[in-house]
């Protein structure tokens, strides 16, 4: 009995990792060369080699153009590719569907010390006084879980500390949008240089 629902829930966690997938039907979006990126205007659009030209198409027209049906599986994987573009650069065939846009759970994990300074910051704006530091995860997480439970029914949390808080979480934004830019710029950069290098 067990070892048949084991195989159950192993079909059935194979058949969710499946749907997790950019697992395009259709020919023409399955190509290596095929892949969903945003243009210069933020637009999600759907890029390609044309003859050594790079060809772009935007993804509201991608269906029509590919003469793909309303009822063809395809049409709910380009649905979820302008959302999946908030969490990655570029989408192709086969690629994970972020699970930011799925279930909403993170795709990346934080690193430890940034896990441990958020959780403090957190801890202070809900006016607890943690007992244990980084070095303890587990009693960290229980004092902030206490201080959300007196919370629920106590006095607001310190408006300072949220501010505070508010901040940070800005600084980071900045910060991941600041190293977007950077990248984009680089990668155009390298771009000319390479096309420079071409007609030399």
């Amino acid at each position: 009995m067990e070892t048949k629902e084991v195989a159950v829930n192993f079909a059935a966690a194979e058949a969710r990792a499946a749907s997790m997938r950019f697992d395009f039907t259709h020919p023409a979006l399955a190509r290596a060369d095929m892949k969903f990126v945003r243009d210069d205007d933020r637009r999600p659009t759907l890029t390609f080699d044309l003859g050594g030209v790079q060809a772009a198409v935007p993804l509201r027209q991608v269906a029509a153009n590919y003469g793909i049906p309303d009822h063809h599986p395809d049409i709910g994987l380009l649905k979820k590719v302008e959302a999946a573009l908030r969490f990655s650069r570029a989408i192709a065939h086969g690629d994970p569907i972020p699970s930011e846009t799925v279930d909403a759970t993170p795709s990346w994990t934080p690193r430890p010390h940034y896990l441990c300074r958020a959780a403090l910051k957190l801890g202070r704006a809900l006016g607890a006084s943690p007992s244990a530091g980084c070095d303890d995860p587990a009693a960290m997480l229980r004092d902030l879980e206490r201080a959300v439970r007196a919370n629920a029914a106590g006095p607001a949390p310190d408006a300072a500390a949220m501010a505070e808080l508010a901040r940070d979480v800005a600084r980071v934004d900045w910060l991941c949008r600041a190293v977007v830019s950077t990248q984009r710029v680089l990668g155009g950069l390298a771009k000319a240089g390479a096309e420079r290098g071409m007609r030399s």
